[in-house]
């Protein structure tokens, strides 16, 4: 359910209004805070660099 973790529908209907731009088109899940600190680190850089490159000016960061 792609609405339990982000409230991806509703950010869909204020993309719609135009209260927000456009969303990106893909979402980042990360399993929690049981990994490997270096794989953890790297994965957040890699991730971090996709949204540089992707232009995207904000972020929303949820907990589960």
């Amino acid at each position: 359910d792609r609405n339990r973790m982000v409230p991806y529908d509703t950010l869909k209907e204020l993309e719609k209004e135009r209260v927000i731009g456009k969303l990106h088109e893909d979402y980042y899940v990360t399993c929690g805070n049981a990994g490997i600190a270096g794989w953890c680190s790297r994965m957040g850089r890699e991730i971090g660099q996709e949204l540089v490159r992707a232009d995207v000016d904000a972020v929303l960061l949820t907990s589960a």
